[in-house]
């Protein structure tokens, strides 16, 4: 089916054509939309920013999602200078990224070698390689310096495991180098080097240079340092990226090197392969923290395994945002059933295979099968044959349905089928199912899918069938997501979990597990759980920063303070946040200034702060409170107040500003404050319409703007593209 392309010359100004986000899906062809489009409140503003990513995480379908990547095209090349959208990383900030430098080795001696017609066509086919591989994991190829490429992950798109991905594209990206042909018998070979590290990077001027992008700090440095040590073909990661892959890699130990330019010595690793476990698994390895304040979840969990084993088919779908504990509850549920004789079959979707289809599905159907990475044709063909024998199968009606789901050549033993696509697919999804039951046999049995959220559209297939009661299966399916998936499930039959926040002790209950029973000081205790709100990653991550910091002396039975505290965003959740913050648009930028009015605020004094005006500031508003950004607090007057809902989000949009655009910000809140200041005998008293009761700070009678440094005084803040 061609694509539905709105033709560029009868769509040159959309303010005439659409008056909204429905009238512009109408034009491009793909109205059935509009619904979904308004619930995920994505309006005009926001189109321009939409990826493949985003799409398809709201349920789109991949032909689809091309045919609005499409259309979205057209409409970003076609806005006019005032367009109500601004481009990612156009303004300078403060970020944590991780930057891959690739290498061809004996570059030099090629060039000696080939004419130069030859090598510069060498060249363009190693850099076609580049982007296409960068490109797929969501990176950015920043620049080519001769052989080399410079790739970020991170900016000017975050996703909140871009290092995991840049290590990934990294190895991808050697090994695709490594097969491209030089004539007769020769090939290139290329290395890699990953370096994470909080940098300044996006647009910047010096008095000497017009505006230009370019990343201002040690990471690249370290990077194409750690590079020099690969041999050809290799990955090297340094210790920022070790710390957040976790367990995700299998890695060999290559010591600690002196590199130039880089004050202190460096542990350096080469990354062997990627391991083939669960995310969470991965994450914790082997630090599995304690379940807390999830007793009554659990509980009915256990209550439904429970039905399973009287010979009953039960589904859960189990929902919370990211780090809230979904896979820690899992984790607990197969830990305590297992005294029984049961089948778990466990299924990880992964957002880097969503145009594969049945991911999760052909990744068990090659372990049962005990096919590995490198096993040759002729021997994968045999195991699977050895499986679908050992399940009872009839091979010539089921090999070739799987063989060409796991890329295994049939052989000249099976005939290649002459089915339609969709009575293809409708067969596999059965043939999946059949396998799944068989593996079963007489033991009831526990499927336990995490991340369905990220699921290939095929595998959400195939699950929904999974979620009526099974015939003559006595089994649970336990399946974790986050709160974008959950409305696609409302008329399946299942029960639901939803995740809430710890309470207050919990989170204390948790901290004091994580300190091994040393008492940590009050402030201590109560900083993790004002920062964390109850999210139980949170909480991890925060303590381990805090109890590894200076501030803090470890005094045998208990850790005493020292030196003031100090939370920052750990660099473990870094991600996570910022990826939030990038998918806002030109709403970011309300955000970060909203954050430096502290966790709660009023939308007024927001507003009068603001570059933008009155009802830019409220449509913004509403938008971050859609993304779950915000908040709406009302008070006990019935004024309406608005939080950021977690105090790490805002803590994130708010050291990602360079401290001199920080600096603009609170002189302009300084000005707006001075202007409300009256003096009353020998009180100070602010207008109240412009703060938030709980957080109103008095300075004293000297004007307020004095109290704040910098040599910027050009308040308000430079209007925004929009």
């Amino acid at each position: 089916m061609a694509a539905h392309r709105t033709p560029r010359a009868q769509r040159s100004d959309w303010s005439d054509r659409a008056s909204g986000v429905a009238d512009w899906l109408r034009c491009v062809g793909l109205p059935h939309y509009a619904e979904l489009f308004e619930q995920q409140k994505i309006d005009l503003d926001i189109v321009p920013q939409l990826t493949d990513e985003d799409l398809k995480e709201i349920g789109i379908p991949l032909g689809d999602r091309k045919r609005l990547l499409t259309a979205i095209s057209d409409f970003a090349d076609t806005d006019s200078a005032d367009s109500q959208t601004t481009r990612a990383g156009a303004v300078a900030e403060r970020r944590q990224i991780t930057v891959v430098f690739c290498d061809l080795i004996g570059s030099t001696e090629l060039a000696s070698r080939l004419d130069p017609e030859d090598l510069a066509t060498t060249m363009a086919s190693y850099h076609d390689c580049c982007k296409e591989v960068i490109d797929g994991w969501g990176g950015h190829v920043a620049e080519f310096l001769g052989d080399g490429a410079v790739i970020y992950f991170g900016w000017p798109r975050a996703h909140e495991d871009d290092a995991e991905r840049a290590v990934r594209a990294a190895l991808e990206l050697v090994a695709s180098v490594g097969r491209l042909p030089l004539g007769s018998s020769s090939v290139l070979a290329g290395r890699a080097g990953v370096a994470t590290g909080l940098v300044m990077v996006g647009e910047t001027k010096s008095d000497a240079l017009d505006h230009r992008e370019g990343v201002v700090g040690e990471t690249p440095n370290l990077a194409a340092r750690a590079q020099a040590l690969a041999a050809p073909g290799a990955v090297v990661i340094t210790p920022g990226t070790r710390r957040l892959v976790g367990d995700r890699f299998e890695l060999e130990e290559l010591g600690t090197h002196e590199l130039r330019g880089i004050a202190d010595p460096v542990d350096v690793w080469r990354v062997v392969d990627v391991r083939a476990q669960s995310r969470f698994q991965a994450r914790v390895g082997a630090r599995l923290s304690p379940l807390v304040g999830r007793q009554a979840e659990l509980d009915v969990l256990l209550e439904s395994w429970q039905a399973a084993l009287a010979g009953s088919w039960r589904s859960v779908l189990v929902v919370g945002e990211a780090g809230i504990g979904k896979s820690r509850l899992l984790e607990e549920l197969i830990e305590q059933t297992t005294s029984i004789d049961r089948a778990v079959l466990r299924l990880q979707c992964s957002p880097y295979h969503v145009a594969t289809a049945l991911f999760p599905f052909v990744e068990w159907i090659r372990s049962s099968a005990g096919i590995e990475l490198g096993t040759d044709e002729r021997a994968a063909r045999t195991r699977l044959e050895a499986l679908v024998d050992g399940l009872g199968f009839e091979r010539q009606a089921t090999i070739p349905l799987l063989a060409p789901l796991l890329s295994v050549p049939l052989g000249d033993e099976y005939e290649t089928l002459r089915l339609s696509l969709k009575l293809q697919r409708k067969r596999t999804i059965e043939l999946v199912i059949e396998l799944i039951k068989r593996t079963a046999q007489s033991r009831p049995l526990l499927i336990a899918v995490e991340d369905v959220h990220a699921a290939d559209a095929t595998s959400l297939e195939l699950l929904t069938h999974l979620l009526e009661r099974t015939r003559g299966v006595a089994g649970l399916l336990v399946m974790t997501a986050r709160p974008t998936l959950a409305a696609r499930f409302r008329r399946r039959s299942f029960d639901r979990i939803e995740l809430d926040p710890l309470a207050a002790s919990s989170t204390l209950a948790l901290v004091d597990e994580l300190a091994s029973g040393k008492r940590l000081p009050a402030a201590v205790r109560n900083t993790i759980v004002d920062s964390s709100d109850g999210v139980p990653l949170f909480v991890e991550e925060l303590t381990r920063q805090l109890l590894e910091s200076p501030a803090l002396r470890d005094a045998g039975d208990r850790y005493e303070l020292e030196a003031d505290l100090a939370v920052t965003v750990p660099a473990t959740l870094h991600d996570l946040f910022v990826a939030r913050l990038d998918k806002l648009g030109s709403a970011k930028v309300t955000a970060q200034i909203a954050s430096a009015l502290g966790r709660s605020f009023s939308l007024d004094l927001l507003t009068a702060v603001a570059p933008a005006s009155q009802r830019e500031v409220a449509d913004d508003v509403d938008q971050l409170c859609g993304a779950r950004i915000l908040e709406a607090v009302d008070d006990e007057q019935g004024a309406t107040t608005y939080a950021f809902r977690h105090a790490l989000l805002r803590e994130a949009a708010y050291h990602a500003q360079l401290k001199a655009r920080r600096r603009e910000v609170h002189l302009g809140v300084a000005r707006v404050l001075e202007g409300s200041v009256r003096r009353v005998g020998d009180r100070v008293r602010i207008t109240t319409q412009l703060l938030t009761p709980r957080r109103t700070n008095i300075c004293g009678p000297r004007p307020i703007s004095r109290m704040f440094s910098g040599s910027s005084r050009n308040w308000p803040l430079r209007s925004r593209p929009r």
